[in-house]
């Protein structure tokens, strides 16, 4: 941080608020590209250069951060169209009901047949 760009005491300031809260930030680099969400764990602080009353104007940070994964919530889903399968009305005006589904078991095998199919 340089007195140039910010207050670096403030920005220092802030980024042990952070650590101390366990607060998950953004990491967006100086170009725009957007990595995901951290969380800030530790931080060692270089001072680099300050005025003779002891302000400081250039310090160097290096952060430990630990990725967050935020949990996905999943959201119920209203239907947006009326139902197909509901009874309707016919051409003639009679109410025609929805085809039923028949579940029906599978013949069985004889006891002659042998466990697995052979390719012939």
């Amino acid at each position: 941080f340089h007195a140039g760009f910010c207050d670096p005491e403030l920005e220092m300031l802030k980024l042990r608020g952070a650590i101390t809260r366990h607060e998950a930030l953004p990491l967006v680099f100086a170009n725009g590209d957007y990595k995901g969400w951290f969380v800030p764990t530790d931080v060692r602080v270089t001072t680099r250069q300050v005025m003779r009353d002891g302000t400081l104007i250039w310090l160097e940070a290096e952060l430990t951060l630990r990725e967050y994964v935020r949990p996905v919530v999943l959201v119920e889903e209203t239907s947006k169209q009326e139902p197909v399968a509901t009874e309707q009305p016919d051409p003639n005006g009679q109410v025609k009901k929805p085809a039923q589904t028949v579940n029906r078991a599978p013949a069985s095998r004889p006891a002659s047949a042998p466990p697995t199919r052979s390719a012939r």
